[in-house]
């Protein structure tokens, strides 16, 4: 979606994604107290109301997520860690970095994939900024051992 976002502001085009809480035909089997509640607050127009408005001559917000339903809209985000560098070779490696990474609460906010790979890319221990000049991603080779 930020990626579409990026390339549909070139053209005027505003990307952005809709996560809706809706009563469709896919909550119908859910019995119980939430279920009722669910269906009678978060009904399908009170999240085509919010979608049409991110469609509109009006909205000028691009490259983001919202979630909408029963009247209320929220901003979605996706936040990423340090993480754990290796090499990458085997399950195991991975297996062994997962503790670290869970635990590891210092999340960044990338606000598009240019951020984003700049700061992937220094993890690596590359200098030179974010995205190559072909739009590839710019990181380091790692020296032959």
């Amino acid at each position: 979606m930020r990626c579409l976002a990026s390339e549909g502001a070139k053209h005027g085009i505003l990307i952005n994604l809709v996560s809706p809480s809706a009563r469709t035909r896919m909550t119908d089997f859910h019995p119980g107290p939430y279920t009722d509640w669910f269906f009678r607050t978060m009904l399908p127009e009170k999240v085509s109301v919010g979608a049409c408005y991110l469609m509109s001559d009006a909205c000028n917000v691009t490259g983001e997520m919202f979630a909408i339903g029963g009247g209320r809209i929220a901003r979605i985000t996706f936040a990423e860690n340090e993480g754990c560098l290796g090499d990458g070779a085997s399950i195991e490696e991975i297996r062994g970095a997962l503790p670290q990474v869970m635990a590891d609460m210092k999340f960044a906010y990338p606000k598009d994939l240019t951020e984003r790979s700049a700061r992937v890319s220094k993890l690596f221990g590359f200098q030179g900024g974010g995205l190559a000049a072909n739009g590839g991603f710019a990181v380091k080779q790692r020296p032959k051992q």
